[in-house]
């Protein structure tokens, strides 16, 4: 169930400035005719104020300032509503936990069967719910994070019938107060995590809420509403390759290796994972682009394959850059070359690497015995179809047109659950356990 949003209708603090809004749309207006431009500023991209039921609104400026003439019509792609309306002076611009629920998260657990949840006394029916609990921790640059899922029974009933199901939640709790201009990066990371999980880039979380440090009854009472324009609009899917029973302690690997993630250093790549449900069985030649990026950055961060040739390329450049050397020392005298022109050799040597298809072939060849899944099901795939799919990336690379051709795609599709294999491996998932992979949710 999608979060149900208020109709909200307030003033601004710190500003004779009164606000209403229509879903994402917000009119803002000064309250003062008199007053026909005001200038709002903000320290954290947001600016906050208080509806008229005592509920905090903080909407997401993006923007030091911004300047209201008349009317604006103004929408947002994120606010924040306080979820009670007990205590308007409360501090909106922080929080220590955040908490996102439902939607997607609730096709990433198993499905657990429990006995004895119906019991029978007399006329009397008792109903047990399960819950289930993990907590993790790991580092944001430094920083500690503590990590629970789990998932909280959920119930509703009627004259005619007894439905309930499980909602599952994902929960930060942080040693000290983060920003509410954070709450963006947190959706993007974890949105992510959720896509590895799901072979989809757009997932959906029921409720996004924020929480302030005290008691249960002291943070339900502070809880604030996140409104996210991406997270509302994101198509909804059952789609599941990898649950959490199947990540298990992995799972703070996962989350580390995404938050902790920079730019220009290689640490994972998955631009190939699909969009939503409409595009999931589309091979495009900017999937194959990114199906090669990531063959590329696997290879890099791999430390156990079965075929290595990156010793025997570090002793061909070895011996070229030492024969440069040994040339340029011999004839230094009659040399014609510019000492520019050898540093210019010797950083081209630098650039002598293996081929995509060797990189690619190296990492079957590790992880073959769990591609055997794979080929239960899809035709399988020799080095030959390795070589062709890497010709093709660098022909369409080159601004050649290349007809796709069926072989290419089935070998597009093979490639991406190896780089499957290899990522999953690299957080610490062990060879046998990699074969219980749902590889059918990463091809379709």
């Amino acid at each position: 169930m999608r979060m149900r949003k208020d109709k909200l209708t307030g003033a601004l603090d710190d500003a004779n400035i009164v606000f209403s809004n229509n879903d994402y749309q917000f009119t803002l207006m000064a309250a003062n005719k008199e007053e026909p431009e005001c200038k709002l500023e903000s320290s954290d991209g947001f600016i906050y104020g208080t509806s008229y039921y005592n509920k905090r609104v903080g909407l997401f400026i993006g923007e030091s300032k911004l300047c209201i003439s008349k009317s604006l019509l103004y929408t947002p792609l994120l606010y924040v509503q306080s979820e009670t309306a007990w205590n308007k002076n409360i501090d909106i611009s922080k929080f220590q936990r955040i908490v996102f629920s439902g939607g997607t998260l609730n096709n990433l657990f198993e499905t657990r069967f429990y006995q004895d949840q119906l019991q029978f006394d007399n006329d009397k029916i008792t109903i047990n719910y399960p819950t289930y609990k993990k907590q993790y921790s790991f580092r944001i640059k430094g920083t500690k994070c503590n990590i629970t899922i789990g998932i909280l029974p959920n119930d509703s009933c009627d004259d005619t019938s007894l439905n309930y199901h499980n909602e599952a939640y994902i929960c930060l709790e942080f040693e000290e107060e983060q920003p509410l201009s954070d709450v963006r990066m947190h959706y993007k990371y974890i949105n992510q995590v959720v896509s590895v999980m799901t072979h989809r880039k757009e997932n959906h979380f029921d409720y996004i809420f924020v929480e302030q440090s005290g008691d249960a009854m002291m943070r339900m009472m502070n809880r604030c509403l996140v409104h996210l324009w991406e997270n509302d609009n994101a198509q909804m899917h059952s789609n599941c390759c990898a649950t959490f029973d199947f990540l298990g302690d992995s799972l703070p690997r996962l989350l580390s290796l995404v938050y902790n993630s920079k730019d220009k250093e290689a640490s994972y790549s998955l631009g190939f994972i699909p969009q939503n449900n409409d595009d999931s069985r589309i091979i495009t030649d900017d999937t194959i682009r990114s199906i090669s990026a990531a063959i590329e950055c696997e290879y890099q961060l791999s430390d156990d394959l079965t075929i290595n040739y990156s010793e025997e390329l570090d002793t061909i450049c070895e011996l070229a850059r030492n024969a440069v050397i040994k040339y340029r020392e011999e004839y230094k005298n009659s040399t014609k070359l510019s000492p520019d022109t050898y540093n210019s050799i010797f950083k081209s040597i630098s650039f002598w690497k293996i081929t995509t298809a060797e990189k690619a072939y190296a990492l079957y060849e590790r992880f073959k015995n769990n591609m055997e899944s794979y080929f239960s099901f899809r035709q399988r795939i020799a080095q030959e179809d390795i070589q062709r799919f890497v010709q093709y990336r660098n022909s369409i690379s080159h601004g050649s047109y290349r007809k796709m051709t069926k072989e290419i795609r089935d070998t597009a599709f093979a490639m991406k659950v190896l780089v499957y294999y290899s990522l999953l491996h690299r957080i610490g998932i062990p060879d046998e356990k990699l074969n219980e992979l749902n590889v059918m949710g990463v091809v379709f």
